[in-house]
């Protein structure tokens, strides 16, 4: 049971339940105990239909076996087993169709109940897997207007729909007399053909090696592979490596931390400069004396000895880098050229490998201090070294 109208919110109802009739001898004496349904949305599209009530649904005993099992067999007997035999094939529980019915009036009008409530959606409840799908029709041939409590039955591997009350605009006196038929499920239940790099089963595309989207008419990218599983009509993708999205033209954009055509490469802010360890996510574990998010900066011992008087600070020495070659960063060999606009003692920005090279950081003390870090006063060395 799926559906309907009740007077209090949410009003439209779109939930699902299960009573398995066929499990109870005497259904007046021990009563039907109702389950819960969770159908779970199919990806791409990966939507939920609306609550609605006055709609229609019909039941089918079919599962898709899959194009690769169906060539196997003969026309004759593909008539009986594509795209399945209910009771036959272990997994198949059948297919329901949903189609159309009445909801809350939208006043957006990219809303497929605007203006006037009524729906004109197609839906597939997967009964095996608890999968439900939006088959996406053609638009740009003639379709049926939307409508509510109307009639439809399933022939074949067709729907066929009937009469029902509609928008005035799309009905005649908002009373629909029209006829409509639809294929949902064989080869011929795609809006389009696949775009001619797949194979169309129960209105969805199952596409060639180099292709992928609900129409099969996007590019796969480098790295990318796709698996259709049979019994879900669901696609598992990894593409470009599982580190980037896979754009329309079929290319990747990569994610943070990874470059290449295909996203494969580990990638660093400058590739750590030589001084660091690329880390997952794109981070560079700095050596120790280097930082920042490069591991380009490089600090003195102890910062060569900060002091504080509690009311002035300042460092007790100052901080020397040099760098073999002199190194911004703008040259591919890290030496300074007639055109560097620096004598290249920091690194450009935006690069993607510093070139290494040898760098140190020396204290060069005030007057009054001494050692590595500029941590001893010079006063207190001569007193200890004449006591």
């Amino acid at each position: 049971v799926y559906g309907g109208y009740t007077r209090e919110f949410p009003y439209f109802l779109n939930d699902f339940w299960l009573a398995t009739l066929s499990e109870y001898a005497n259904m007046v004496v021990e009563g039907v105990e109702w389950q819960s349904v969770e159908p779970r949305p199919r990806t791409p599209p990966g939507d939920f239909l609306l609550g609605r009530y006055k709609h229609a649904a019909v039941d089918s005993k079919v599962c898709s076996l899959g194009h690769g099992l169906e060539a196997q067999f003969t026309p004759a007997e593909a008539k009986h087993t594509y795209p399945g035999v209910y009771g036959e094939t272990s997994w198949c529980q059948g297919q329901v169709v949903i189609y159309g019915g009445a909801t809350e009036a939208a006043i957006d009008p990219a809303h497929p109940a605007h203006p006037h409530g009524f729906l004109g959606d197609l839906w597939l409840y997967n009964a095996s897997s608890n999968v439900i799908s939006q088959v996406l029709y053609d638009t740009t041939v003639p379709y049926p207007p939307r409508r509510s409590g109307h009639s439809m039955l399933l022939h074949d591997d067709s729907i066929i729909i009937y009469g029902g009350m509609g928008a005035a605009d799309e009905c005649d006196g908002s009373v629909c007399g029209d006829v409509w038929s639809f294929n949902v499920s064989g080869p011929f239940s795609c809006p389009e053909p696949c775009s001619a790099h797949g194979t169309c089963e129960w209105g969805f595309c199952l596409c060639e090696e180099d292709f992928l989207g609900p129409l099969c008419n996007e590019q796969k990218c480098p790295n990318s592979r796709c698996s259709y599983e049979y019994q879900h009509h669901l696609y598992d993708c990894i593409l470009c490596d599982g580190h980037g999205t896979c754009l329309t033209n079929g290319t990747c954009l990569c994610d943070s931390g990874w470059k290449g055509e295909d996203c494969s490469i580990l990638h660093c802010p400058g590739g750590c400069s030589g001084h660091g360890s690329c880390k997952l996510g794109g981070t560079c574990d700095c050596d120790p004396g280097f930082g920042g998010a490069d591991c380009f900066d490089v600090f003195c011992p102890n910062n060569c000895t900060v002091w504080d008087d509690g009311v002035e600070s300042g460092m007790q020495g100052d901080c020397v880098v040099l760098r073999d070659p002199p190194c911004c960063g703008l040259e591919p060999t890290c030496k300074f050229t007639e055109e560097s606009e620096t004598p290249c003692t920091e690194r450009a920005t935006g690069l993607e490998v510093t070139p290494s090279h040898k760098v140190s950081a020396t204290c060069v003390c005030a007057d009054t201090y001494t050692g590595d870090d500029c941590s001893v006063q010079i006063a207190d060395l001569i007193i200890r070294q004449n006591a």
